[in-house]
């Protein structure tokens, strides 16, 4: 198993997206995001069950099923992103004046860059620069991917919180 170490995460996932070229860059966006101050444990939880509500090139549909983003910020109430503006004041971090040397728009930040590759890669979006980013892994990431790395961080964030027997595995018993 494929193991990827990320601030202070060790994430181990057996899935295709990690056997070729740019896995890696795919699990460290996703612990960059699911780490993010605001993403509480429950985020990460609501996420886990809420597996199959998951969908593509959409952030939310009128049944309830909505984009990665949409689902994981879901128990965050009025800061739930709900669409790209909500994406880009969650994750991204102005610096400095508009117009004068040194400014750095909110999109254009270092924090905001994971979040904003992840949900062009969720959706298909598979230009040059999510390319260059994720390489030839974009073409065999999904949803379980997400899914296994939300319960490794959940479990290193709260290992008393998990029953005996998933301590165990996890441990790699």
């Amino acid at each position: 198993m494929h193991a990827v170490w990320h601030q202070g995460f060790s994430v181990s996932v057996e899935h295709p997206t990690l056997w070729v070229d740019g896995g890696e860059q795919i699990v460290r966006d996703l612990v960059e995001v699911m780490t993010h101050p605001r993403i509480t444990a429950d985020c990460l939880r609501h996420l886990i069950r809420s597996r199959q509500r998951l969908i593509r090139g959409h952030y939310r549909l009128s049944d309830g099923r909505g984009c990665l983003m949409f689902v994981l910020t879901e128990p965050l109430g009025k800061w739930q992103i709900r669409d790209r503006s909500d994406l880009t004041s969650f994750f991204g971090r102005e610096r400095g004046v508009a117009g004068w040397p040194g400014h750095i728009a909110a999109k254009d930040s270092p924090e905001y860059q994971p979040a904003k590759w992840l949900v062009r890669l969720v959706d298909g979006q598979f230009c040059e620069q999510v390319r260059a980013r994720y390489s030839r892994s974009c073409e065999f990431f999904d949803y379980d991917l997400v899914i296994g790395v939300a319960a490794q961080i959940l479990a290193q964030r709260e290992p008393d919180r998990l029953p005996a027997k998933l301590r165990w595995q996890l441990a790699g018993n």
